[in-house]
């Protein structure tokens, strides 16, 4: 999403105006303004800090960068891992094959 499309969607939802963006986020409402009124599509890594810890939003969602999926937490991961040791534990030999097959092509689709 390109940064001036952010800021407007941010207003929109929390029904904020360009100067408490802009006090939230210790910035100078010129700075967010002309960020609108240019429609900027990059920001600069000092505003997209700023405006981070101001909003309460990740850098990634100010940049405009893209996850494919929300990052997994270690402690989530090891427990996925657990469940997924288990539920492979209870497969036929034939069933643990097969699902062996889905991860292969899965991981190969993800190269791509």
């Amino acid at each position: 999403m390109d940064f001036y499309i952010f800021l407007e969607k941010i207003m929109d939802e929390r029904n904020l105006s360009i100067p408490d963006i802009a006090r939230m986020s210790e910035l100078s409402d010129s700075t967010v303004r002309s960020a609108i009124d240019r429609k900027q599509k990059r920001v600069a890594l000092d505003v997209a800090l700023k405006l981070s810890a101001g909003l309460n939003v990740p850098v990634e969602e100010i940049s405009g960068y893209k996850q494919k999926g929300k990052p997994i937490a270690e402690d989530e991961l090891s427990q996925i891992k657990k469940e997924f040791i288990e539920f492979v534990s209870t497969l036929t030999d034939e069933q643990v094959e097969r699902v062996h097959e889905l991860v292969r092509t899965a991981l190969r689709l993800g190269e791509k």
